[in-house]
């Protein structure tokens, strides 16, 4: 008894501390902390720190140091058994954009999606923003929806004039939901072909739950089967290769293995969620700089709270624009 009333009383000093400092705003889902629990030390060293910093612009660094704030906020706070949490957005955007998305929200609906995700039907996972030379760069090439859920993602890049969006999803269960929106919408499969594999290091077969509410992940194994492929082995890509997404919840590293000679053959820009576990995050970028392709590298975050869905936006240099 003693031992959870001092678990209560130290949740509701973190809670008082960010009060205090203006942080809290409204409930934050908590399953991106759960796989920061693993080995979480081993990501926070100052060497660590600097290699994912090295080379990105300051504005990457403000939001990478948000993140990592919050981060161990949150996870302290899940020491205790509160985290139920979200915090205000510094860069004090986000009642503009708020207002921008809701007004957007009203067209999307009639598309038939299940439901509003930001990152990909406001924020376009990084493109939104992206210079013109960048979205020229994209055009008539073939685009790769990594996680494709629901089909929102593959929905919003048609307007971005691929030549085909190829989407790869685990989930049968989002496989009849994705196929019932693209028809709903008049996209035959020769503009989006979804295939219903997973994108990893290595062709095998793995386990895992799709009957999971919310997202489904390959991290927990469960009783459905999918065939896992590299990217680079894929027959259905039968040209360059513009852009590549993903949202792997917490995979993203082993995809991307996966997938480094078609980076390198057709140096793609990437939009790569790589919020979910440390590996994710610290491990692609130290992989993408060890290739050596003149790439520049951006961090944003596709969400309100300028902490979720955080995304590596990189591109070749020679597309930026000062």
């Amino acid at each position: 008894m003693f031992t959870r009333i001092r678990n209560v009383v130290k949740a509701l000093f973190y809670f008082r501390k960010a009060c205090q400092t203006k942080q809290i705003v409204f409930p934050y889902s908590p399953h991106v902390v759960t796989a920061w629990e693993e080995n979480y030390e081993d990501f926070f060293s100052e060497e660590s720190l600097a290699s994912l910093k090295k080379d990105v612009d300051d504005r990457s660094c403000a939001v990478l140091d948000l993140f990592f704030h919050r981060l161990k906020l949150f996870l302290e706070l899940r020491k205790h058994h509160y985290y139920a949490l979200v915090l205000k957005d510094p860069f004090d955007s986000d009642a503009i954009e708020r207002k921008k998305f809701e007004k957007e929200c009203q067209e999307y609906k009639k598309y038939g999606l299940p439901s509003l995700m930001a990152e990909s039907l406001y924020f376009h996972h990084g493109l939104r923003n992206a210079s013109v030379p960048i979205k020229k760069y994209i055009e008539r090439k073939i685009f790769i929806d990594g996680g494709a859920c629901c089909g929102d993602s593959s929905l919003t890049f048609m307007q971005y004039n691929p030549s085909k969006v190829i989407a790869f999803d685990v989930s049968p269960r989002m496989a009849k939901k994705f196929h019932q929106i693209m028809k709903k919408n008049n996209i035959p499969e020769t503009r989006v072909q979804l295939i219903l594999k997973g994108l990893g290091e290595t062709q095998e077969i793995m386990t895992f739950d799709d009957k999971t509410i919310g997202s489904t992940t390959l991290r927990k194994a469960g009783k459905s089967k999918v065939e896992i492929i590299p990217l680079d082995s894929c027959k259905e890509i039968d040209g360059t290769v513009g852009l590549i997404k993903f949202d792997l919840e917490g995979f993203g590293l082993h995809a991307f293995k996966g997938m480094l000679n078609t980076i390198k053959k057709d140096r793609p820009v990437l939009a790569l969620a790589v919020y979910h576990c440390g590996a994710e995050l610290f491990g692609i970028k130290e992989l993408l700089d060890s290739l050596n392709l003149n790439y520049k590298v951006e961090y944003k975050s596709c969400f309100f709270d300028h902490y979720g869905e955080l995304t590596m936006f990189a591109y070749p240099k020679e597309l930026d624009v000062e």
